[in-house]
């Protein structure tokens, strides 16, 4: 693995162990094993690196979910909205972070004024973005509205999926799963 590589992985481990802020450089250096010379070579400081983790993450799984719509779904998309949960949760699983990843940044960077509070929201904003465009190509009568609803459940089903154990956490996901079906056709005129 490269250098620049491993600091990335690096800094994703530790933002995930002990949150965004719960680790300096030095902790990073030492797992890496390299000086500050040779991390000032790649960034300019633990928040660029920070948010080259944030912005790497958020491309490649908002890409494989983009991804696996087209593959399972095709044009279609009701069903991708209709599905998103599964694979979103699936695809953070994936990750095995301890609860997600991009959440932990947004609590972490809650200040506008903060380097990192437009990075941490990236994610999130990329999601509902596909979420727009999807309710879009559906024909909703106000897709920001229900970009938004289904976001908020996304958020919460995700939130919770981390939080209780696996027959909770499956009743929840099913709960979050129709509460995003019925959404999705009222906001089309279809029947509840």
């Amino acid at each position: 693995m490269k250098t620049r590589d491993k600091f990335i992985a690096t800094a994703e481990r530790l933002a995930d162990q002990r949150g965004p802020r719960g680790f300096g450089l030095e902790a990073v250096l030492s797992e890496v094993g390299v000086s500050k010379t040779t991390f000032y070579k790649y960034f300019n400081s633990k928040d660029e690196l920070s948010a080259e983790v944030v912005n790497l993450s958020t491309e490649q799984l908002i890409n494989e979910i983009r991804a696996e719509f087209e593959q399972r779904f095709g044009n279609d998309p009701k069903a991708c909205l209709c599905n998103i949960l599964p694979i979103w949760l699936r695809k953070i699983r994936e990750k095995q972070w301890n609860g997600c990843l991009f959440s932990k940044y947004c609590h972490a960077y809650p200040d506008e004024h903060e380097a990192l509070f437009d990075v941490a929201r990236a994610f999130p904003r990329a999601v509902r973005s596909t979420i727009v465009q999807l309710s879009r190509d559906i024909g909703a009568a106000n897709p920001e509205q229900l970009a938004r609803q289904l976001t908020i459940v996304l958020q919460g089903a995700a939130t919770f999926s981390f939080m209780f154990n696996d027959e909770e956490q499956a009743k929840c996901e099913s709960d979050a799963q129709a509460v995003m079906k019925h959404l999705v056709e009222i906001a089309v005129g279809g029947s509840a």
